[in-house]
């Protein structure tokens, strides 16, 4: 069966409740656009399986927007790759957790870029692990 949500605009993505969300196939989260993505919420970004986030293309990784990665679960954290951790722009990983910074693995944390480390916040860098810490700063 084809997927229809990439035909969805913009108004209908951000209007669907959670259990919608939630019952998205991954072939319908991999047919959505960046500009789909960039309307989710975070309760409607939590609400992705984590084999959906996984299916997430690095261009759709980064338009998720600063308000919604929040919403990203450490289950879902826990499923990006390295090259997917570098993909999230600067306001995307300023925007993040403590919770979320350090659910992140020794190799998320040495995946981040310099322009990614920069923008951390004291309580970000407090929320690493020392060896994660410093990976970063190396």
């Amino acid at each position: 069966m084809t997927s229809i949500v990439s035909s969805y605009s913009f108004t209908q993505i951000r209007s669907l409740s959670t259990a919608a969300v939630a019952a998205w196939t991954t072939e319908d989260v991999a047919t959505l656009s960046t500009k789909q993505i960039s309307v989710l919420s975070s309760a409607q970004i939590t609400a992705l399986d984590t084999e959906d986030v996984e299916v997430l293309s690095s261009q759709q990784l980064s338009a998720i927007s600063q308000g919604a990665v929040s919403g990203l679960t450490l289950d879902q954290l826990a499923v990006l790759t390295t090259s997917a951790i570098e993909s999230l722009t600067s306001l995307q990983i300023a925007a993040i957790t403590t919770k979320q910074i350090s659910a992140l693995t020794t190799a998320q944390a040495e995946a981040l870029t310099s322009s990614q480390v920069g923008v951390l916040s004291s309580l970000q860098i407090a929320a690493l692990s020392p060896a994660d810490v410093a990976t970063c700063i190396a």
